[in-house]
């Protein structure tokens, strides 16, 4: 079952992120609407989630940024359909801790696909 998560309710920085992939992909929306938007929030086994590396060429966050997030209160991890966009110091985190699903949310019904570089690939569950 898909839970759905009010925009307004999840942390300002994760709201801009959304909004910047949103716009990334021509998704422009008015505030009453970013106001009563809920977006789909899926249950997925962290087994899907392929290894990857922590650290990127364009992302100077190292693995004590990663290591603090362990054992956190941390934000769903953000895919589309089975592109996984963004979360993987927060993957890295969870596994540490031994979790066995991950919450993320899912933006297909918004964007469709995502054309930009992603992340990985998600594995069939």
């Amino acid at each position: 079952m898909t839970q759905k998560v009010p925009f307004q309710g999840l942390p300002e920085d994760f709201q801009v992120l959304i909004l910047q992939i949103l716009e990334s992909c021509d998704v422009l929306l008015k505030e009453e609407q970013l106001e009563s938007m809920r977006l789909p929030v899926r249950t997925l086994s962290i087994n899907v989630f392929p290894e990857v590396s922590i650290g990127t060429t364009d992302d100077d966050r190292d693995l004590s940024y990663a290591q603090a997030m362990v054992g956190q209160n941390l934000p769903p991890i953000v895919i589309c359909g089975k592109q996984w966009i963004d979360g993987r110091h927060r993957v890295w985190a969870l596994r540490k801790t031994k979790a066995k699903n991950v919450n993320c949310i899912d933006l297909e019904s918004l964007i469709g696909s995502y054309p930009y570089p992603q992340i990985a690939s998600l594995n069939s569950a």
